[in-house]
């Protein structure tokens, strides 16, 4: 085990047994509900105490590890500069979403991250995610259930702005709103770590590095001593045939299938199953021609399977992940096949997402196998039949959960044909993966833990690739509930933050700490480069403890004898909206001026 892992775990242990033994005292209420009495303070100028705060993170996924290790430091930080005590608790992503978008209130601030997928390379995906129409328990996600009308507004209108040069200043707007706000609380920018054997070709690598989101890697890539070239998977991306339901995931959409529109090795954004693209009417029509093509089961690729897939998409939008409508002219029949090679989009205005975001999301669909699966009448609850795709790898065996065996499709005409099988297999855990990876069973682990990547560089026969992310990890507050609602807390919470420690121990200190309460971060495309006028919890990369004391005294918050944070005495402690319901058009006016969703 190397050094830096060793370093690394007994600071985690030892942070968090610290923390434990530090505890602020009698904090023990739970998260989003209110403590009767103030505590022992003999100050009676203290409005009523804060809690402890409940706050959950994904447990179950691929960053875990990570996540714990910037939560060991950001925890003891708030606690010791705040006052207030911080209840970790992992639980899975599944639960978190759900619990946070119906707003079931057991806790008031999550931690979770977004992960570096192309199609969040276009601002749309976080600007419309945090609009106040989503707020609330309606079974939407907003991220921080943030409400902000001003915000929503240029969110709901950049979409279809005049021109690209006026969409961008209102996404830099909208960043400048959200910051002032203290929307959201970020960390570092989310990497990549991944590993592959030396046998390995990584000519296609590119910059998104040997990453589940870099297609033209598991296409192009082999391995040199083998016949067959295997990659770790998350199960949770091969847990059924029906893969419209499952993440956007490189495998199914754009190895298994193909998308219209793809994003390089580079991202830089390609035609792939799309012969040409033309815009019309001011960006109202879309005009797509689809390259001669045939399915595994050697049928061809027809305008009308174009039509279905985009249909289908948005007529189940409930179970398509990520899923954002589309303002299609007189709803699906705005897609128009114009001859058997040809499919035309009509939208109600320009859309600028539909190029750069939905045509290269999700693949293209075999119609007549959905057809015969039951994907119409049961969309929820439908399982392919035969997985027929069009993409450069076809299925050989699919084994739920397990593993997905693919076997390269010569005839596609996306790309040029692979030449060497690709095998999926799914592992308990990335210490699993790292040993099969040493043990020469598996060739390319991606998305490692910063512990077992340090360990792996020092490994004979083992080569290392870093993508510096354009997502990031982020605490996101909950803006209807105390105590997060109070803007000051907000950010006395993002001063209080160690950076440079968070992001030495979690990610050996090679990302960039971010410093701004924007869900975009510096290193997204849409941030600006002259980011001066865009508010920042701090620019001292250790944090500023005293400001965020100063910050909460100067509203007039305040300690107890025992170290405890205390509310205003004239705090207003009444949650924007009642529990389970969303914002009203009394409180929040233009409700009644944007879509519902």
């Amino acid at each position: 085990m190397g050094k830096h892992t060793m370093d690394r775990r007994n600071f985690v242990k030892t942070m968090g047994a610290l923390a434990g033994a530090t505890a602020v005292a009698g904090c023990n209420s739970s998260s989003g509900e209110s403590s009767n009495g103030t505590g022992d303070s003999s100050d009676k100028n203290l409005g009523e105490r804060v809690p402890s705060m409940a706050c959950p993170y994904w447990s179950d996924v691929g960053r875990a590890s990570t996540c714990e290790e910037q939560l060991a430091v950001a925890k003891s930080n708030v606690e010791s500069a705040l006052g207030v005590q911080v209840e970790l608790e992992p639980k899975d992503i599944a639960t978190v979403i759900s619990e946070w978008n119906n707003d079931v209130r057991s806790f008031p601030i999550a931690y979770w991250y977004m992960g570096n997928t192309g199609g969040r390379l276009d601002p749309n995906p976080i600007m419309v995610r945090n609009m106040v129409t989503r707020a609330g328990g309606d079974g939407l996600l907003n991220s921080s259930h943030y409400p902000s009308c001003e915000f929503s507004q240029l969110a709901h209108e950049q979409v279809s702005a005049p021109s690209l040069e006026e969409r961008n200043e209102m996404v830099r707007e909208g960043i400048k709103i959200m910051s002032e706000d203290a929307a959201h609380i970020p960390t570092t920018n989310t990497l990549n770590f991944n590993a592959a054997r030396s046998a390995v070709n990584t000519e296609r690598v590119g910059q998104a590095g040997f990453a589940k989101n870099n297609p033209r890697f598991h296409i192009y890539s082999t391995v040199e001593d083998k016949d067959q070239m295997v990659f770790n998977i998350h199960g949770h991306a091969i847990t059924t045939s029906a893969y419209p339901r499952m993440d956007s995931s490189s495998v199914w959409n754009h190895l298994v299938t193909s998308t219209l529109m793809e994003y390089d090795e580079n991202f830089e954004l390609q035609e792939n199953m799309a012969a040409s693209l033309e815009t019309a009417r001011d960006g109202k029509r879309i005009i797509v021609e689809v390259k001669d093509a045939t399915f595994h089961n050697g049928d061809p690729v027809t305008a009308e399977d174009i039509q279905y897939t985009f249909q289908w998409n948005h007529e189940n939008g409930s179970v398509v992940p990520d899923h954002t409508p589309i303002p299609y002219k007189n709803g699906t029949d705005g897609i128009k096949v114009v001859d058997d090679k040809t499919v035309e989009f009509n939208l109600e205005q320009a859309y600028w997402p539909f190029v750069n975001k939905k045509l290269q999301k999700r693949g293209i669909y075999h119609k007549q196998s959905f057809v015969d699966s039951g994907a119409d009448d049961n969309p929820s609850g439908f399982t392919l039949n035969e997985i027929i795709g069009c993409g450069p790898f076809q299925v050989e065996n699919f084994r739920e959960g397990q593993s997905l065996t693919l076997d390269p499709f010569p005839e596609c005409a996306a790309h040029d044909p692979p030449n060497q099988r690709k095998v999926f297999l799914a592992f308990d855990s990335k210490q699993a993966a790292s040993q099969g990876l040493q043990a020469g069973e598996v060739d390319v682990v991606s998305r490692l833990p910063t512990g077992l990547f340090d360990q792996l560089q020092d490994t004979d026969g083992i080569q290392t690739n870093v993508f510096d992310g354009f997502m990031g990890y982020h605490f996101h507050p909950h803006h209807g509930v105390a105590p997060t609602k109070f803007r000051e807390f907000r950010r006395a919470w993002g001063k209080a933050l160690n950076r440079k420690e968070i992001n030495q121990v979690s990610q050996s200190g090679r990302g960039e700490p971010q410093y701004h309460g924007s869900h975009f971060i510096s290193t997204h495309p849409s941030y600006p480069d002259d980011d001066s006028d865009v508010y920042k919890y701090t620019t001292e990369p250790t944090g500023e403890p005293q400001a965020a004391k100063q910050l909460l005294e100067e509203n007039g918050w305040g300690w107890d004898s025992q170290g405890r944070l205390h509310y205003p005495p004239d705090a207003d402690l009444s949650p924007l909206w009642p529990k389970g319901e969303t914002p009203s058009e009394e409180d929040f006016p233009c409700l009644s001026e944007l879509p519902d969703n």
